[in-house]
């Protein structure tokens, strides 16, 4: 009976401890009273942490240099988006149905991004969010807005914040107005949807998108279409994370075919230390290297 008993309070005891340890893990560090927010992807996490500066905890579960189509939360990622103070994602991960239904104590989603009346996102694609810049200013300003509210006593930083990113994009527009002016009139074929924001808003004609949304895959009938229009590309562009998967074998096969030049282009960061802005133009420069050696 003795045995039976200290087995029982044993076991009480672990289960406490353990549940205290997954409680610290979504907690504020030691000695800290700022507001923790986690972000879903690297990208939206560079804008983020823009508008929050010092004044927030910030954490971002995919980070730079990982394909969010293939992470995979850990419990340290559950507790912390459990207990944080703002949540901020696409709402279109594939790994949302992972984590807790009950997200943070303030969400920004998916149903937040659109209903901003500037919004710029065509044919329901998500990467509108950050492969289009303009995007991004709204996005910036939208976190600045709901964190206000988190974190009141910082409304006037994280406004400031925001409107300071803004003229950053409005600077980057006008050092982009001579390469604009030097590509315009060439054309784009996208093996897949992911970099038609980007296309669009660097100034290319998209001439056919082959792959639209996410696990669809090109007929044969798509694969002859989608030569035929390269042939009158002067650039062919595939997701570089995807390189090694279906898109990038698509898009050889069509180069080969048609004999136009891939642009291997990042829809993610996948360097630490770069921000949004490296990010964005390190993407320019690879088009522009490309495009500077088509036919």
């Amino acid at each position: 009976m003795e045995r039976k008993l200290l087995i029982a309070v044993t076991v009480i005891v672990i289960a406490t401890l353990a549940a205290a340890v997954i409680s610290t893990w979504g907690s504020r560090s030691e000695g800290s009273s700022k507001p923790i927010v986690v972000v879903t992807i690297s990208p939206l996490y560079l804008i983020a942490k823009e508008v929050l500066g010092d004044k927030a905890e910030i954490y971002v579960l995919a980070p730079a240099g990982v394909d969010p189509h293939h992470y995979s939360p850990t419990p340290e990622d559950v507790a912390r988006v459990r207990s944080c103070d703002l949540f901020i994602c696409v709402g279109r991960e594939e790994f949302l149905g992972q984590l807790p239904e009950q997200r943070g104590r303030r969400e920004i989603s998916w149903s937040d991004w659109v209903r901003e009346p500037h919004i710029r996102i065509k044919n329901d694609n998500p990467h509108y969010l950050w492969l289009y810049p303009p995007n991004a200013g709204i996005v910036a300003h939208e976190i600045a807005r709901v964190m206000s509210e988190v974190d009141s006593a910082n409304k006037d930083y994280y406004v400031d914040n925001a409107r300071r990113f803004e003229q950053r994009l409005e600077d980057l527009e006008q050092r982009l107005s001579t390469v604009r002016a030097s590509i315009a009139g060439k054309r784009a074929l996208l093996i897949a949807d992911h970099f038609e924001p980007f296309v669009e808003w660097i100034g290319l004609s998209i001439t056919y998108v082959v792959i639209r949304g996410e696990g669809a895959l090109p007929g044969p009938q798509d694969i002859i279409i989608a030569i035929e229009k390269a042939r009158d590309s002067d650039l062919i562009i595939v997701s570089a994370t995807q390189r090694e998967g279906d898109e990038g074998r698509i898009g050889r096969q069509v180069s080969e075919q048609a004999e136009a030049p891939i642009a291997y282009l990042y829809g993610v960061p996948m360097r630490a230390e770069d921000d949004y802005f490296d990010f964005i133009e390190h993407n320019v420069e690879a088009l522009i290297e490309r495009l500077g050696g088509s036919r």
